[in-house]
């Protein structure tokens, strides 16, 4: 959706990121999965993803990109797989969304 966004909105001023915040113990894991630790971001780091896209100056220069938690101080962008990158898959979404939120709303519109 992310892309569709970008796309759609490209020069308007409106820029749209993705990320996956990784593997994050929120505490919903059942107690006996007590080696979670072991491999699970705490809260903190699991938001640190979205933070920075929200947050750093060298997105306000970027239109579209997928980010997930890295080993270092930062996220890091990561190259799409094929099936992200299908445009069809991409349009179809970004259609079916708007078939699904016309009940609710006023239609989508990229002008």
């Amino acid at each position: 959706m992310a892309q569709a966004i970008s796309q759609r909105y490209l020069g308007k001023g409106v820029a749209a990121f993705a990320c996956h915040p990784g593997v994050v113990d929120t505490g919903i894991w059942p107690d006996w999965l007590a080696f979670r630790s072991w491999f699970m971001l705490n809260e903190s780091q699991g938001a640190s993803t979205q933070l920075y896209q929200a947050t750093a100056r060298e997105m306000d220069f970027m239109d579209f990109v997928y980010m997930e938690p890295s080993a270092g101080q930062y996220p890091k962008s990561v190259v799409l797989g094929p099936l992200a990158q299908d445009a069809a898959s991409r349009d179809r979404l970004w259609d079916e969304s708007a078939r699904i939120v016309s009940a609710f709303s006023a239609p989508l519109s990229t002008a």
